[in-house]
């Protein structure tokens, strides 16, 4: 990968990139590729699991192997790669253990993987559970290691059943994270601009940063080049979920990590419930919102209060108000917020320590005065809780409405930009999630005509055409691409297709929650989300 010549000057953050485990090129991915295989033989009865792993789930013999493994140290890892791997490999292999393959969900993990899971989680300041970092942050290779990161150009790391489509749904999420390195150097050269005044550069910086956020939806739409959401929900999703909020998985009370002690007594931990992989952990995403100042406030306040369904949107509204008028910063979305303690601890600092410096918000509200509709009651806050010591906020003549005019649009094209990417990935869940609980039709033929076409491919995947055969032949039609399954009959058509409805791949009812991978509703905290975008337009 070639260095950037491009000269930022980064004292404006407390440490080194280095020291974040960043860089220009890649951002949150790693420069150097991680590790395939632990080189220490001592830790061959974790990658000999590791190499076998969908096999041994076949054969139901993963959890006997797994009792039988010694408990080993993590003292031997001698690099912060080998780290990276070993909390990827006790990953893979604990949620495997857990979940099974048709079979009942295990609350207790056996020492040989919760002890050093434990530990290198602990180093690592990530939770010990799947997570963005464990799939894809550090869990993928080059093909050829002379040409940057891309799909063209990446190999999988670890999967739970070994098929392309999970493959596919790892690398199109590395290829996103991937963006970060020139998103972190966009972000970096429009503060330094900003210190200087240069509403010019700004400008110019976040045009550039509108075109970062849309190759980001230009990636995550081909996720359906090579996943089938038929495959995607019913194969390969129960590994990827925690154990938080999953009673109706078998886990009401989590899982009881063997072995693991208490600091605070010496004694066995409890339980412990930890949300599973899902978008929200990409740091990606939370560092272009907070660079543009993108604010999230909870959504459930007001419900536990006793709030009837008739009077829960203006119990939150009345909330959001009261926030807003308390906190010239928000507090943030506290599922958002506590998702940055399942990213690595370093990004996790990054992110912190971005969001005590970027004013680019700030900067725009300040320098478009008589082009833009501000709401002064609404921004005041905003506005003057950065003092002038920490930044150079410039008006511009008023004559110079080319200047603010192009601000103004730079800026809101971002947010424009960002809230499009949140529906697309809206239009995901619904298509590989709630249209499968659901029994709508496998594919994503029947997408709004925002979305991008499937291919035949995709659309027409052994699975798929298999399920369908059967389905016909048992009596639970399916005809047309927006065709319901019929119930009963379209469960017993999976179980014999080889695919058995576990508690967490499912059927639901109508009006039931869909819960996803973190054990919560996903599109009730999608919409609040991109509905939050779009209203920080200026």
């Amino acid at each position: 990968m070639s260095a950037t010549n491009e000269t930022i000057d980064w004292s404006f953050l407390p440490k080194t990139l280095d020291q974040y485990e960043v860089n220009l090129e890649s951002g949150f991915i790693p420069a150097e590729e991680p590790l395939s295989r632990l080189p220490n033989p001592y830790y061959e009865p974790w990658e000999e699991l590791a190499s076998n792993i969908s096999q041994y789930l076949l054969a139901k013999v993963l959890r006997d192997k797994v009792k039988s493994m010694p408990v080993l140290t993590i003292e031997k890892l001698a690099t912060r790669r080998e780290e990276h791997r070993a909390y990827v490999v006790l990953c893979f292999l604990s949620h495997a253990y857990v979940w099974g393959l048709n079979q009942k969900a295990e609350q207790f993990l056996p020492a040989s993987l919760a002890v050093p899971w434990w530990n290198i989680s602990k180093k690592l300041r990530i939770k010990p559970v799947f997570t963005n970092a464990a799939s894809v942050v550090w869990n993928w290779n080059l093909i050829d290691k002379n040409r940057p990161i891309g799909l063209d150009n990446l190999k999988h790391g670890m999967l739970f059943t070994g098929s392309f489509d999970e493959a596919w749904f790892f690398l199109v999420t590395v290829a996103m994270d991937a963006k970060s390195g020139a998103i972190l150097r966009n972000i970096g050269k429009i503060i330094n601009d900003i210190s200087k005044g240069d509403v010019s550069a700004v400008t110019s910086g976040l045009e550039k940063l509108s075109t970062h956020i849309n190759d980001l939806r230009l990636l995550l739409a081909r996720m359906f080049e090579n996943c089938d959401p038929y495959v995607f929900y019913w194969r390969m999703r129960q590994y990827m979920a925690g154990w938080k909020n999953m009673k109706e998985a078998g886990l009401e009370h989590g899982v009881k990590y063997e072995g693991v002690m208490d600091e605070a007594d010496g004694t066995q931990s409890e339980y412990q419930e930890f949300y599973g992989g899902n978008a929200a952990q990409s740091s990606t995403i939370q560092l272009i919102d907070i660079a543009l100042g993108v604010h999230h406030y909870p959504i459930n306040v007001g419900v536990e209060n006793g709030a009837t369904d008739g009077n829960k949107a203006q119990n939150i509204d009345t909330m959001k108000a009261e926030m807003k008028a308390k906190y010239p910063k928000p507090p943030g979305n506290p599922f958002l917020m506590e998702m940055r303690d399942y990213m690595p601890g370093t990004h996790k600092d990054l992110l912190e320590d971005m969001g005590k410096v970027c004013h680019i918000r700030e900067f725009v509200l300040i320098n478009t005065d008589g082009v833009s509709r501000i709401d002064y009651e609404k921004f005041q806050a905003e506005i003057e809780r950065v003092s002038a010591d920490d930044i150079s906020l410039k008006n511009i003549s008023g004559d110079d409405l080319k200047l603010k005019n192009g601000l103004l649009k730079a800026y809101n094209k971002c947010i424009s930009n960002l809230k499009v990417f949140r529906d697309y990935h809206m239009i995901i869940v619904k298509k590989y999630i709630v249209n499968q609980a659901k029994g709508h039709s496998f594919m994503g033929s029947n997408a709004p005509d925002t979305t991008p076409t499937p291919p035949k491919s995709a659309t027409s995947s052994p699975v798929q055409d298999k399920a369908q055969t059967i389905g016909n032949a048992s009596g639970g039609a399916v005809s047309g691409a927006d065709s319901k399954v019929a119930g009963p009959k379209s469960v017993v058509a999976a179980h014999t297709n080889g695919i058995k409805p576990g508690k967490l791949a499912r059927f639901v009812e109508e009006g039931d929650v869909i819960k996803g991978t973190g054990g919560t509703d996903p599109i009730e905290f999608l919409t609040h989300i991109k509905n939050e975008t779009r209203d920080s337009r200026i």
